[in-house]
């Protein structure tokens, strides 16, 4: 038997490509299966090769057109759920006209987020999107032959989307589709959605209980209070940047000290998103054990507990307010020695560190450069720097974060590090690793 194969007997994947006992078995090419049976007729292909050996299946997606050319049934009655910009769900609208004038779309938004291209049913809730408060028995109603889900990304399987899965799932729809941010789009079937709750939104939901259980131990608040706020905290941080439009060192350092969304935003980025695990096995590889290690703008701490339960000399860096407080709490609460270092100055800075770590913070800072270089004063000789700064306006949803001042050219970013000594040994996805002479 191939060893391909019998990683995915262990998977439980195997019985898409062995037929049931007293079943024909179907011809298939040995690395591809079709992941809709039934109304799709043979065109979404998933790389069973790669089942085993990252952290989702490899999904092939195709144009909308094409997938709707492919459906075995009428498509006459549609569900369009507001779940990304109205850019993003205009688009969808106008593909599925352009292939069928007279098809009937119907979107399912909040109110406030009505347009005029459709018919629209209101969703009652203030927050994102709950499977228990949907109104499944109006929607039912309307004997859907095509639900479709815009994903503000263009990551497939994206976990967010979960309670969208659970709510088009009882629609009683012909067929769901996932509809992503580079076009293309993905038949949502059992087979689909079966693995993507086991592999994917299983972890990815004990990571968001945990994280809001941390939470609510700092703030007080309740679970349902917290998961709201996490959900909007981007959002609200953003909308209080527009308000106060921040413009100084001291009116940019005010507002991260004051604001509180950063414990919800980070906590649901970093922690049940799992982002900054993806940054730490990397990194933890490139560092001699035991080593001396900071986290520059290290926001809730996540890295920080990552790298010292592997067993290195941490401490994290952050300026003083409510979001450094969660931090040490969280620290204290797992009882990890890790050195806790208020930015009260220009250059915080007194020890040398065999590593520093600085992600996603430099695009936030009014003088990037001076940031760098007090990083880079700071390193012992042969010690490494890694950085993530994500120079383009991040693409998702369309619209550039708000609080990202982007204050440093890629152009001028390079010709620092070089000037600084900085040997470029490595990059993994928009991590920057360097090491210094030694």
């Amino acid at each position: 038997m191939p060893p391909f194969v019998q990683r995915f007997k262990k998977a439980k994947l195997f019985r898409f490509l062995s037929p049931g006992p007293g079943k024909k078995k179907k011809t298939a090419h040995p690395l591809f299966f079709n992941s809709h049976q039934g109304p799709i007729r043979g065109i979404i292909l998933i790389r069973l090769d790669k089942y085993m050996t990252a952290n989702e299946p490899d999904i092939k997606t195709f144009p909308l057109p094409e997938l709707l050319d492919n459906l075995a049934h009428e498509i006459n009655r549609v569900l369009v759920i507001r779940s990304g910009p109205l850019s993003l769900v205009s688009r969808v609208i106008e593909t599925l006209q352009l292939w069928k004038p007279h098809v009937s779309i119907t979107q399912y938004c909040h109110a406030g987020e009505e347009i005029s291209l459709c018919e629209n049913i209101i969703y009652p809730h203030p927050g994102y999107f709950r499977f228990e408060l949907a109104d499944l028995e109006s929607l039912c109603s309307r004997k859907l032959d095509l639900a479709v889900i815009p994903d503000a990304t263009t990551r497939r399987l994206h976990p967010d989307y979960h309670e969208l899965d659970r709510i088009t799932s009882g629609l009683g729809a012909r067929a769901v589709m996932a509809y992503y941010w580079d076009g293309t789009a993905l038949v949502l079937n059992s087979q689909i959605l079966e693995y993507k709750v086991k592999q994917i939104v299983k972890p990815y939901l004990e990571r968001k209980r945990s994280a809001i259980e941390e939470v609510s131990a700092f703030t007080g608040e309740g679970p349902c209070t917290v998961e709201d706020n996490c959900n909007r905290g981007a959002q609200l941080g953003n909308e209080l940047w527009l308000r106060r439009k921040p413009q100084t060192d001291k009116e940019i350092h005010s507002f991260y000290q004051e604001s509180d969304f950063y414990i919800y935003a980070l906590m649901k980025e970093c922690d049940w998103r799992g982002a900054r695990a993806d940054l730490a096995e990397p990194i933890r590889e490139e560092i001699k054990p035991g080593g001396k290690v900071l986290d520059y703008g290290g926001g809730c701490g996540t890295l920080a507990i990552d790298l010292a339960r592997a067993g290195f000399e941490c401490s994290h860096l952050d300026l003083p307010g409510k979001l450094l407080d969660f931090a040490s709490f969280r620290f204290a609460r797992r009882g990890m020695d890790i050195k806790v270092i208020p930015a009260f100055e220009k250059y915080p800075l007194k020890e040398h560190y065999d590593a520093i770590i600085c992600t996603h913070v430099i695009e936030h800072l009014p003088n990037p450069e001076e940031e760098i270089h007090h990083m880079a004063d700071h390193i012992q000789a042969g010690g490494k720097l890694f950085l993530a700064i994500p120079f383009e306006p991040n693409p998702v949803a369309g619209v550039p974060p708000g609080m990202h001042l982007n204050r440093l050219s890629v152009e001028r970013y390079r010709d620092l590090v070089a000037y600084f000594g900085l040997e470029q040994v490595r990059k993994i996805d928009d991590l920057d690793h360097f090491q210094t002479a030694g």
